[in-house]
Formats: structure tokens, sequence, C-alpha cells
């Protein structure tokens, strides 16, 4: 079994962060002469790509991790729905491999403010967390951490294949029969090359036939 990384390694998303490109690169030519040929409005969420607050970081060791701190998302997020000020994380009767990469990304949250506190009882054996209330917060953990996983996926795809790229999270967009829908992450790849990619998370039940 290989070594569980409790972070990206080597640093993926701090890395990644400095090729984002400025929020006006958003709105270059390339980018609107495509949707422009595509006949499609677009309307562009420039603070869904924002990286300052860690949320890439988190969300790509989750990503990375997910079999091991799925349970560490899955009470945080209840507590949160639940409106619970904590939720704790039992640590008996698993793996030392598993203890050590959940402590440490509890310790993450805590230390980049996704959680408001931790305390770790040696004694019992387990970690409360102190949720946090903050609506970027609670987003993240419902779900919007799929697509900071996604999208940090994509320019890591681009950057290893020295392409030109465009990103953006959050597009809302309006085709020629005023059509309107939302793509959770769009790539495009040197100006020609999309890239569309639709996140869900939890229990997923087709409520559409349109493809």
């Amino acid at each position: 079994m290989a070594p569980i990384s409790p972070t990206p390694s080597p640093l993926l998303a701090a890395k990644l962060r400095r090729h984002l490109p400025p929020p006006d690169f958003y709105e270059s030519a390339t980018r609107q002469h495509w949707f422009k040929r595509k006949q499609i409005r677009v309307q562009v969420n420039a603070s869904g790509v924002d990286t300052t607050g860690f949320f890439d970081e988190v969300a790509v060791t989750l990503g990375r991790n997910l079999p091991v701190l799925k349970d560490v998302l899955e009470r945080v997020r209840w507590a949160q729905q639940k409106e619970y000020a904590s939720t704790t994380i039992h640590l008996d009767k698993r793996p030392e491999q598993e203890v050590c990469a959940i402590t440490a990304f509890c310790q993450q949250l805590y230390e980049f403010s996704f959680v408001a506190k931790r305390f770790h009882n040696r004694p019992q054996n387990n970690i409360r967390l102190i949720v946090q209330t903050a609506p970027a917060i609670r987003r993240f953990f419902d779900g919007e951490w799929l697509e900071w996983y996604a999208l940090m996926s994509c320019l890591q795809y681009a950057k290893q294949r020295k392409k030109s790229f465009s990103c953006a999270r959050n597009l809302d967009i309006k085709l020629q029969n005023d059509e309107s829908s939302e793509l959770d992450v769009f790539l495009l790849i040197d100006g020609n090359q999309p890239i569309c990619i639709e996140c869900k998370t939890g229990e997923f039940r087709q409520t559409s036939t349109n493809t």
C-alpha cells in the first residue's frame, strides 16, 4: 500500500496557485472570441478562482486522500447542516497510517481557519472539531471542495503539458435559445479546446434526460 500523504506532494496547490492568471485574463479576447463563435453569452465569476483563502490546498488534500478523509468531511458537513457546534472524529480501530493522515488534515483545517478550534483527546483517542459558520466554509464542505479539486487537477494537466489556458468556476452561460446553465469548472486549452466538468457529491439522482 502506498504511503498516504496528508498534504499535496510536492505542495501541488501552492505551486499551481502561482500559475493562475490575473483576474483580467478571464475577460481575455481569446475567451470572449471562443464563446462568441459558439453564440454563447457568458458571465464570469472571477472570485470562483480566488485562491487567497486556501480552498485549493484543502480541496487537493481531500481529493488525493478521500477514502481516508471522507469521514472528516462528512462529519463536518453533517454538523454544519444540523447547526451543531462541533463534531468528533474517532481514531480508534484505525491503522496508524490513517490516524496520522486524519490528524494532519484536522490540523490543516484549523491552521487555515476551516474549523474554529481543534482538540485532540489522546486518552479517548479522538479529535473534536469546532465547526465554522462562515457561508464560504459551509459551501466548501457542502460540495464546492470537489469543484476546487477539479479546477486544480485541470490546471495541473495544462501546466504539465505547457499549455496556455483560461479557467473559470461557476461560469453562467446562456445559449441561443435563451436556455441558461452553469458550468462548475471550465477550462479553455490553447484557445480552442474546451473542458467542462460537472461536479456532484453525495447521493446523485439523474433529474434530467437532457445530454
